[in-house]
């Protein structure tokens, strides 16, 4: 197995993008990877710090939301920014909303955040989703090997990611933690 000495892996896909699948991968893998960590709490750098200095990376939205900055912090990472068909993912998010309910203040600072609403509001998302795409991709365009694009919903799994971490595929599957929304 070929290990390849990255600062840390970053997962910047929003919500519901295959994010909690992403860090069950890459635990598999070997790292030490947190899903949906608060980080957006740590205002100060040291506190970023100490909170990924036992941990390889992160996923999901808490990382989305501030990934330029973890990205400033831990140079010669590597991010995975995990795609999702728009119209699924905004039935997904409906789903997420309706189950979640009521959010604790926090999480709903974040959604807004990111979202431009804590609430399920279509055209607001679909706007977040599509600002969110064009801020990931115009941040790593003159960076591309730090940045994969990767299609877990679609199918994508271990021939494209183990390259751009520098592993070896397991010989498991691929997982496949929230299969339903």
């Amino acid at each position: 197995m070929r290990y390849t000495l990255w600062n840390k892996i970053f997962g910047v896909g929003l919500s519901r993008t295959g994010t909690t699948t992403l860090a069950d991968a890459l635990n598999a893998l070997g790292y030490r990877v947190s899903h949906y960590t608060w980080p957006h709490q740590a205002v100060y750098e040291r506190k970023l710090r100490r909170l990924y200095s036992a941990k390889d990376g992160g996923t999901d939205v808490t990382v989305s939301a501030i990934f330029e900055r973890l990205d400033r912090l831990f140079p010669n990472s590597r991010f995975i920014y995990t795609e999702r068909d728009i119209d699924t993912w905004l039935v997904s998010v409906e789903r997420h909303f309706a189950r979640r309910g009521e959010v604790p203040s926090i999480e709903r600072q974040l959604r807004i955040k990111m979202y431009g609403t804590d609430h399920f509001d279509r055209a607001r998302l679909e706007q977040a989703y599509h600002d969110h795409h064009d801020r990931v991709l115009d941040y790593f365009a003159k960076r591309p090997n730090h940045l994969l694009r990767l299609r877990i919903c679609d199918g994508e799994g271990w021939e494209r990611l183990c390259p751009f971490v520098g592993r070896d595929q397991p010989g498991i599957p691929f997982p496949r933690s929230q299969r339903a929304g």
